[in-house]
C-alpha cells in the first residue's frame, strides 16, 4: 500500500478538485479471473459496465474485464455502446434494457445487440437491417417472475418463432434476470429458472436454436451453477462488492474502489456553535471542525441519512451539520494533529481502519450498488494498475 504522500502529491498537482475516487484496476482483473474460475471454461462472461460500471469509470473497467477473460460487455443504453465502440473496443455489446425500435439503425451500425420483447419492435429492427444491409443481432428477454421488462412464458415460443422468421434478423441470445437470487431462499429463482427452462423447451421444439442462453446474474453466478447456460452477467461482484448481506462476495475477492478527499480548513468553535444551514448541529464545548471539499452534488447524500462518518489519521470521524452541496463538516476533536492537506476516506482503508461501501450503504439505508453508482461524473477516477497510477474522467 502507497504512502499517504506518495500517492495523494501528484493528484493534489494535476486533479482541478482534491475529491478522487481511485479505481484499482488490478482488483477488477483478480475479480474477472475468479468468476471464470467459477463459471469454468466453457461459460462466457459478460461484464456489466452499465452506469459508468456502477460508477468504478466504464472505459477502464471494460478493457481490463476483456483482458481478464470476459469476451462481451452489457450496457444499459444505445448511448453506452455508442462510447465504448468510439474508444475502440470491438468485443461484442448488448444493450440490456429497452431498446426503441426508432434507435435500431444507429444500434446495427455500431454492431450493439439489442434486448427485444415484443413483435413491433423486432419488424422495426427487421426493417432497418434490410435497408442498411446488415443483420440485427437481438436478445429475447423472458418475463419469469421479475416483472420488469420481457415477453410472457406462455407466449415467447410463439413471438420468437415470428421473430425467427423475419428478415435481417439474427437472434443470437435469449434471456431472463432473477429478482431475488440474492436472498437465502432459493424457491423463488429455482421458479424463475423452470420457468426459463420451459421456455426453452418450447423454442427447441418449434425447431429453433438460439446459440447464447444467459440468466445468471453475481449472486446467481455464487449460487446457482445450474443458471449458468452459456454466458453469465456479473456486476457488483466485478467491483468485489457483495451482491447482498445474505449472498457475500467470496472472501478473497477485492474492493475496487477507494474514495477520499482532502481537509480544506480546521477551526476550533466555541461552544454552542452552529454548523451548516440549519444549524442542526451545535457544539456542546470547544469543538475542531474540519471541513471536506465534497457534497451531495458528487454523491455524497445529505439525506434522509448522511453518510456518518468518515476516515483521517486512521480514526473515525463523524460528519457533523448539513451536508452541503459542495462541502460538508466532520468533528475531529479527538483525533489530534489533523491540518489541511490531510488524506480523508470515505471508502476504503486507512492505516488499518476500513470503511466499506457496504457499511456506508448501511447507514444511508440503501445498497452499494446505490452507493458507489450514485457518484457524480465530477468525481475523478484515478485508475490504478499493477503500480501504475493513471488520472481519466469518466465520459
Amino acid at each position: 500500500m502507497l504512502e499517504i504522500q506518495e500517492l495523494t502529491q501528484p493528484l493534489i498537482t494535476t486533479l482541478t478538485r482534491p475529491t478522487w475516487a481511485e479505481i484499482d484496476l488490478g482488483a477488477t482483473a483478480y475479480n474477472v479471473k475468479r468468476i471464470k474460475e467459477i463459471v469454468g471454461p466453457r461459460v462466457e462472461v459478460m461484464a456489466v459496465v452499465k452506469a459508468e460500471a456502477y460508477g468504478h469509470g466504464a472505459l477502464g473497467v471494460a478493457h481490463t474485464a476483456l483482458a481478464s477473460g470476459a469476451t462481451w460487455l452489457g450496457v444499459a443504453e444505445l448511448n453506452e455502446a455508442i462510447a465504448l465502440r468510439q474508444a475502440g473496443i470491438a468485443a461484442p455489446i448488448l444493450i440490456l434494457a429497452w431498446a426503441p425500435g426508432w434507435l435500431a439503425r444507429q444500434a446495427i451500425q455500431h454492431d450493439a445487440a439489442c434486448t427485444v420483447f415484443d413483435i413491433d419492435t423486432a419488424g422495426m429492427f427487421s426493417r432497418a437491417a434490410q435497408e442498411i444491409g446488415r443483420a440485427a443481432r437481438i436478445h429475447v428477454k423472458i418475463n419469469t417472475g421479475l416483472n420488469r421488462l420481457g415477453l410472457m412464458p406462455d407466449a415467447a415460443a410463439s413471438a420468437i418463432e415470428q421473430m425467427n422468421a423475419m428478415e435481417g434478423l439474427y437472434l443470437e441470445g435469449i434471456f431472463t434476470h432473477f429478482a431475488r437470487s440474492d436472498e437465502t431462499n432459493r424457491a423463488p429463482t429455482r421458479v424463475q429458472l423452470e420457468r426459463f427452462r420451459q421456455v426453452l423447451s418450447d423454442v427447441e421444439a418449434r425447431g429453433i436454436r438460439i446459440p447464447i442462453r444467459h440468466a445468471a446474474n453475481s449472486p446467481s453466478i455464487l449460487n446457482y451453477p445450474e443458471s449458468h447456460f452459456e454466458m453469465v452477467r456479473p456486476g457488483i461482484l466485478l467491483h468485489g462488492l457483495d451482491p447482498s448481506k445474505e449472498v457475500p462476495a467470496p472472501g478473497d475477492f477485492k474492493p475496487v474502489m477507494a474514495l477520499k478527499t482532502i481537509v480544506a480548513q480546521v477551526q476550533t468553535l466555541p461552544p454552542k456553535s452552529p454548523i451548516s444551514y440549519g444549524g442542526t448541529y451545535v457544539t456542546e464545548g470547544y469543538e475542531r471542525i474540519a471541513v471536506l471539499p465534497i457534497g451531495y452534488a458528487d454523491g455524497f447524500r445529505r439525506g434522509p441519512n448522511p453518510w456518518g462518518e468518515v476516515l483521517v489519521r486512521g480514526q473515525r470521524a463523524p460528519i457533523v451539520g448539513r451536508v452541503c452541496m459542495d462541502q460538508c463538516m466532520i468533528n475531529v476533536t479527538h483525533i489530534p494533529g489533523v491540518k489541511q492537506g490531510d488524506e480523508v476516506v470515505l471508502i476504503g482503508e486507512q492505516a488499518g481502519n476500513r470503511i466499506r461501501a457496504e457499511d456506508v450503504a448501511h447507514r444511508l439505508g440503501t445498497s452499494n450498488y446505490e452507493t458507489v453508482s450514485a457518484l457524480t461524473a465530477r468525481i475523478p477516477r484515478f485508475f490504478i494498475h499493477e503500480g501504475h497510477e493513471e488520472s481519466r474522467r469518466n465520459s
